[in-house]
């Protein structure tokens, strides 16, 4: 082993080469690449194939890029190899396993156990802070992250989370100077770049985005995630449709350029979504068409639920119930899946037949545990606005405008403000009403203007004047 000029990782395998390979994927992950280091660890794999921590390091990377599916695949594998695996191991994949299934509370358990057990490891930490993170609770998210920091203040993973996690709940410069103190203490340069590019998106600092992006570039992984499909979304935001197809269309071709076939799916499903979102009704058709389309380049349960709700806006059910079975069958245990994703499906069918009560009624499971989640929150916003609660309905919306700076780029942070002001008027709140139109318009000032939605909200807010 001491021909090696680089420390070797303390893992279970029978295979010097494939602990070299590992290890030689490990330092590229650490540096902050998300791609490169699949091959190694694949190569890891093809010399040792009960190498468990190898597949469950590929499911990791899987993950990052988006790859989701790819990811569940290799950590279900890393679990069934758990037992040639060390008892430190068997926590990793443990909970990467529940990762993989979406039992969210097991996960969770898991990785305080992991924590309790060795104290001194940050992973755990890291990986307890991303589910904090989906949860929405990005107070514990940031705990959890600047504690990995003080475990290790040598890995980029603590200050990326930690900063993020700043970001979401609007601590601008205290996300900054994290970022820039990590830039000095690791080695993940251009993911901590990735971190600055998107705080300065949060804040529209145009200088910074630009300074930012020079460095991320340098990655078309990293162009693909945090470049173009944040642009992407901030083009739908502002009702700038056009020019949301054509970044969508870049980034497509990107995505297939670097083999990323849920990326590739999604960026063809998310401008049929928009059309439907914008009250564009005249080409319901060629929306289930697209969504279809993208069932084609990846069929993975996060893509196929996707087509389900498009499917439901455009008011085919058949479609939307067989696709949402689907999913159903192939995600008996995922938390989200089961008590948000699935209902939010159901709940716009609902809505499609005028029960707004009903709707509500089946979004009630997803109750604690949608803080983080736009989608259910602005489908129960509907359904109270349908069922003449207002305030509640203002709830909704409200809760999904707090996540702005968690999701930049989601399209539904460009229509809560019109819906917002929907609440309002029931309300019979005239100035929250007008003050809630201005916003939306303030927002859309340079949309499309022959976006349905956008004729609607001017329409509503004349007969206010």
């Amino acid at each position: 082993m001491q021909k090696f000029d680089k420390p070797l990782q303390e893992v279970t395998t029978s295979s010097l080469e494939a602990l070299k390979a590992f290890s030689q994927a490990d330092e590229l992950r650490e540096r902050g690449d998300t791609l490169a280091p699949v091959a190694l660890y694949k190569r890891a794999i093809e010399i040792d194939p009960n190498f468990a921590m190898a597949y469950a390091r590929v499911g990791t990377q899987y993950l990052n890029v988006g790859q989701a599916d790819l990811a569940r695949q290799n950590f279900q594998k890393a679990f069934e190899l758990r037992e040639r695996a060390s008892e430190r191991e068997k926590l990793y994949i443990t909970d990467k396993y529940y990762d993989g299934t979406g039992q969210l509370e097991q996960a969770m358990q898991s990785l305080e156990m992991a924590i309790q057990t060795y104290p001194n490891d940050y992973p755990p930490r890291v990986n307890l802070s991303v589910v904090n993170q989906a949860l929405g609770d990005f107070d514990k998210g940031l705990s959890n992250s600047l504690e990995a920091i003080r475990v290790e203040p040598d890995s980029w993973y603590g200050y990326v989370n930690a900063a993020y996690c700043y970001t979401a709940l609007g601590r601008f410069d205290e996300a900054k100077a994290l970022i820039n103190t990590g830039l000095q203490k690791t080695t993940g340069a251009l993911v901590m770049h990735g971190s600055l590019y998107y705080v300065a998106l949060v804040q529209g600092d145009k200088a910074a985005q630009d300074r930012e992006e020079a460095f991320i570039k340098d990655s078309p992984a990293f162009e693909l995630q945090w470049v173009l499909a944040n642009k992407a979304g901030l083009a739908v935001v502002h009702g700038q449709r056009k020019n949301a197809r054509e970044l969508y269309a870049h980034e497509g071709e990107l995505a297939k350029q670097l083999g990323l076939t849920e990326n590739q799916a999604s960026v063809i499903q998310i401008p049929a979504l928009m059309d439907l979102l914008f009250g564009d009704t005249s080409n319901k058709n060629k929306s289930v068409s697209q969504a279809t389309a993208a069932l084609n380049i990846a069929n993975s349960p996060d893509v196929t639920i996707l087509s389900a709700e498009i499917a439901a806006l455009a008011g085919n059910e058949p479609q939307a119930r067989h696709l949402m079975d689907d999913v159903n069958r192939r995600r008996p245990l995922d938390t989200r899946f089961q008590t948000m994703f699935i209902p939010v499906v159901e709940a716009i069918l609902l809505l499609n037949h005028g029960e707004g009560a009903k709707a509500i009624d089946v979004l009630k499971p997803g109750e604690q545990y949608d803080k983080g989640t736009t989608d259910i929150h602005f489908v129960r916003g509907r359904a109270y606005l349908m069922n003449h609660q207002p305030d509640q309905a203002a709830q909704e919306f409200q809760a999904v405008l707090r996540l702005r700076g968690a999701y930049i780029g989601d399209p539904l942070m460009g229509l809560a403000p019109l819906y917002l002001a929907r609440a309002y008027a029931q309300q019979n709140d005239g100035a929250k009403t007008r003050a809630a139109y201005q916003d939306f318009l303030a927002l859309w000032k340079d949309a499309d203007p022959d976006i349905p939605i956008l004729k609607q909200a001017k329409a509503e807010y004349a007969k206010l004047q």
